[in-house]
């Protein structure tokens, strides 16, 4: 539903297909809740759902970068998070889906940053590494 807290999008890998049908809503419905997504893939060619995210994307490539790449490369961090995602101090509504190191480490970054652990929501894959 419309909102004026803004959402933020944080996905790993193919942790971003629920946020391709969510961005796909936000745009089919026009709706002004201000949304981001900060998406981390190894290639442009792993990018999924290209044309769907353009509108909201930062990417950062992790692995290999084109030529002519003048995007952000490298893994999410704190420093990624400050310079892409939505302040703490306007509260917004954060989705984190990636593997279950991905989607804790960027967690517990957003929490050190000061956003609000009520307000994270986190969809987590794969193994923790205990077994």
């Amino acid at each position: 539903p419309e909102g004026t807290r803004p959402v933020q999008l944080i996905a790993g890998g193919s942790g971003v297909a629920p946020f391709v049908s969510m961005l796909d809503q936000h745009r089919r419905t026009g709706s002004t809740t201000p949304v981001r997504l900060l998406y981390s893939t190894r290639t442009l060619d792993d990018v999924l759902a290209p044309a769907t995210l353009e509108p909201y994307a930062t990417l950062t490539l992790t692995r290999q970068t084109p030529a002519e790449w003048q995007g952000e490369t490298g893994r999410i961090d704190a420093a990624l998070l400050a310079r892409h995602t939505f302040p703490p101090d306007v509260r917004p509504r954060v989705f984190v889906c990636g593997a279950t190191a991905f989607a804790e480490a960027v967690a517990t970054a957003l929490v050190d940053a000061g956003h609000d652990s009520a307000m994270i929501r986190i969809e987590r894959y794969g193994t923790t590494g205990g077994l």
